[in-house]
């Protein structure tokens, strides 16, 4: 994809920090970008200007809200007011986005997969947030490359025969260039922003200070939110880390949970050993179209959307996303925590590939455990949604999980009893659930809740507090459901992730640590191998959780 050059942008941009104080120095000053961090006033300046921007947005709504229900004599005419209004609105998000960078253009890419909560205008604007971005120019990234790489006095002619001044795509972080290199391999460069840390860094941190500071007003604990976004923000800005994470989830969607080599249903790029530093790093190159693109390239084709074959198609990526999932959590307790579609590759022959392992979640074993009881009750309440049994137990698996309501808001006349306000916690909890990890296409919604996250009915309106491993799982299911909705695919992760849940064999190394993950194994599989997969499997059908343990390690010992 071409990226959006906008000069006007990058220079309101560089006014706003140019004369930040230099509290924290990137280590290669470059001349065309300014580097320091930004200071307080700096910050909250950020903050300010876009909530100047965002405000009358809503107010905006509101107003039309109160306005038209008086006004308008059909549906339709409404609907053309809204429209307009959406149109306006769209505009003023996505300059404001633009113009302001760093962490907004996070948020911005999460809302842009939201097709099933915002206005088409809000979805389709937004996209640009994904991959076309404001390039950085290709003299910049040259040098970036030639002193990360090469070294002092070092010329990028001594590891590429060529290099691409015109990038594949532009995030928020970084972008992306075609090279071969000296040996012939065509590879994927990418190139940090410079200037990139200390917006992110600052957006992060103004966030987690309003955060606390309004914990009592705002009705979600964000700071937990914000402070795990943080911590992953860290990793992303460190392309060695990247390069780790790439490595790991290469060999997670290689294994199933039960231990067994798998066909990979999605390929994840790997890094190009020795060539990573924390600001460059030079990976497989894959052939292909994103998934933002992939309407326009199937039109090309002749597959119109809507259409069977373009039904079947946007089935197979779900599912391949789905099942990949499943291997991370269940298996590798690994996640990729950034499936948006601008990183969900097409390739030649509908092979999907999941791009950019900067963000990215290592789980603990409990905290599997605790989502794999979450995964099996909601099942249970899916297929008995009139039991009140089934919805007790999602409610104490989805609590168990560390999630807190707040009270719900009620009128003192009609106060519940203490069953009735239990039984309303429990739906509320197994609500969350499904709006999460179900289909709310089909899915009964407990309590008189909404599937709407936007609705005041919306069970999300009661979280409290939750915890901080479920931030980017979940942001991850989040994106997922959205892509789904996207592709018109009815889809849910409960059902994708069930038999992944119920293979799981705990004490196992992690796939990229296993012997069956070198490259010749992985070519033939081993008749151990087999045989041990094999004895697990039934294991797990026959013999108690202890029992199926003890045996599979015993039979594998033996063979």
């Amino acid at each position: 994809p071409t990226c959006v050059g906008v000069d006007r942008r990058l220079a309101i941009r560089d006014a706003a920090v140019a004369e930040a104080p230099a509290e924290e120095v990137d280590a290669l000053p470059l001349p065309t970008e300014e580097r320091a961090a930004l200071s307080v006033t700096e910050r909250l300046s950020r903050s300010l200007t876009f909530y100047s921007r965002v405000l009358p947005i809503l107010a905006r709504y509101k107003l039309a809200e109160l306005d038209l229900e008086q006004r308008c004599a059909s549906e339709e005419e409404c609907s053309l007011e809204y429209a307009e209004l959406d149109d306006w609105g769209s505009d003023r998000l996505r300059d404001a986005i633009l113009e302001l960078q760093g962490f907004y253009v996070k948020s911005g890419q999460v809302l842009s997969t939201r097709v099933d909560l915002f206005a088409q205008p809000y979805t389709d604007k937004l996209q640009v947030l994904q991959e076309g971005l404001a390039p950085i120019p290709a003299e910049v990234v040259r040098e970036v490359v030639r002193r990360e790489l090469c070294g002092e006095g070092g010329d990028l002619g001594e590891l590429f025969a060529s290099f691409d001044d015109e990038p594949l795509g532009c995030a928020s972080i970084a972008q992306v260039h075609a090279a071969t290199l000296l040996d012939g391999r065509k590879v994927a460069v990418k190139v940090q922003r410079p200037g990139a840390k200390p917006l992110l860094k600052a957006d992060v941190a103004n966030l987690k200070r309003f955060s606390k500071l309004l914990a009592d007003a705002l009705p979600v604990d964000y700071y937990t939110v914000f402070s795990e976004l943080g911590d992953v923000l860290e990793g992303e800005l460190d392309f060695l880390q990247e390069a780790q994470a790439m490595e790991k989830l290469h060999a997670a969607v290689r294994f199933r949970p039960d231990g067994a080599p798998a066909d990979p249903p999605l390929k994840v790029p790997r890094a190009v050993p020795g060539l990573a530093t924390t600001r460059v790093l030079v990976m497989e190159f894959l052939e292909g179209v994103s998934l933002n693109n992939l309407a326009d390239e199937a039109k090309k084709r002749g597959i119109e959307p809507g259409s069977p074959e373009a039904k079947i198609l946007g089935a197979s990526i779900v599912e391949a996303l789905g099942e990949a999932y499943a291997r991370m959590i269940f298996g590798a307790g690994f996640v990729h925590g950034d499936p948006h579609p601008g990183n969900v590759f097409i390739q030649p022959g509908g092979r999907v590939a999941l791009l950019d392992c900067g963000q990215t979640k290592q789980l603990s074993s409990s905290d599997v455990d605790k989502l794999e009881r979450v995964i099996s009750t909601l099942q249970a309440y899916r297929r008995a949604p009139d039991d009140r049994a089934a919805l007790a137990g999602l409610g104490d698996a989805v609590r168990a999980y560390g999630v807190d309501l707040r009270p719900r808001e009620i009128d003192d006349l009609y106060a519940p009893t203490a069953e009735a306000a239990a039984l309303d916690d429990d739906a509320c909890l197994a609500a969350i659930a499904v709006t999460l990890f179900g289909d709310k296409s089909v899915d009964a919604i407990p309590g008189g809740y909404s599937a709407d996250e936007l609705s005041a009915d919306s069970p999300l309106k009661r979280l409290k507090s939750f915890p901080q491993a479920l931030v980017l799982m979940g942001r991850a299911a989040v994106i997922i459901r959205g892509i789904a909705s996207k592709l018109e695919v009815n889809y849910s992760l409960a059902d994708a992730w069930e038999q992944a849940a119920a293979e799981r064999i705990t004490n196992l190394p992690p796939p990229w640590a296993r012997a069956e993950n070198s490259a010749e194994a992985a070519a033939e599989p081993r008749l151990r191998d087999v045989l041990k997969a094999r004895a697990r499997r039934v294991a797990e059908r026959v013999l108690p959780s202890r029992a199926k343990r003890w045996l599979a390690r015993r039979i594998a010992s033996r063979l």
